[in-house]
C-alpha cells in the first residue's frame, strides 16, 4: 500500500517540479510570454504549454509505472486522477488569464498522458523480458 501511494505521489511531484522548471526556462527564453496583466493569449505559447504538459504527463506516468513495477495501469490511472484533481484547482486560479479552450485541453490530456507513460514503461519492460528470454 505504501509503495502504491509513493509511486503515485512521486509521479505527481515529478510532474510538478518539471512543470515549474520548464515554466522558468520558457519565461527566460521567451520573456514576453505573458502580458503586463499576466494574461497569456498567444496561441503558439499556449500550444507549447500544452505540448510540455503532455510530455510531462508521459514522463510522470512512466516514472509511476517504473516505481510500482506491477499493476502499472491502475497506478497510472490513479496518478491521472490525482493530476486532474490538482489540475482543476490550479486551472481555476488561472481561469481569467488564459482562454477556456486552453484550460479544457490541459485537463483533458492529463489522464491519457499519464496512462500512455505507463504503457510505454510496460512495453519497455516486456521487450526487455523477451530479449532476455531469447538470449538464454
Amino acid at each position: 500500500m505504501i509503495r502504491s501511494v509513493f509511486s503515485v505521489v512521486a509521479g505527481s511531484l515529478c510532474w510538478g517540479v518539471l512543470w515549474v522548471t520548464m515554466n522558468g526556462i520558457l519565461q527566460t527564453i521567451i520573456p514576453d510570454i505573458a502580458r503586463g496583466d499576466g494574461r497569456v493569449d498567444n496561441v503558439a505559447v499556449l500550444g507549447l504549454f500544452l505540448v510540455v504538459s503532455i510530455i510531462l504527463s508521459i514522463i510522470a506516468g512512466y516514472l509511476t509505472a517504473w516505481l510500482i513495477g506491477k499493476k502499472e495501469f491502475s497506478h497510472t490511472v490513479a496518478l491521472g486522477i490525482l493530476q486532474l484533481a490538482v489540475g482543476i484547482l490550479v486551472q481555476i486560479q488561472y481561469l481569467d488569464l488564459m482562454p477556456i479552450w486552453y484550460h479544457v485541453l490541459f485537463l483533458l490530456f492529463l489522464i491519457p498522458g499519464n496512462v500512455y507513460g505507463g504503457h510505454l514503461r510496460l512495453r519497455y519492460k516486456y521487450r526487455t523480458r523477451q530479449a532476455i528470454v531469447q538470449t538464454t
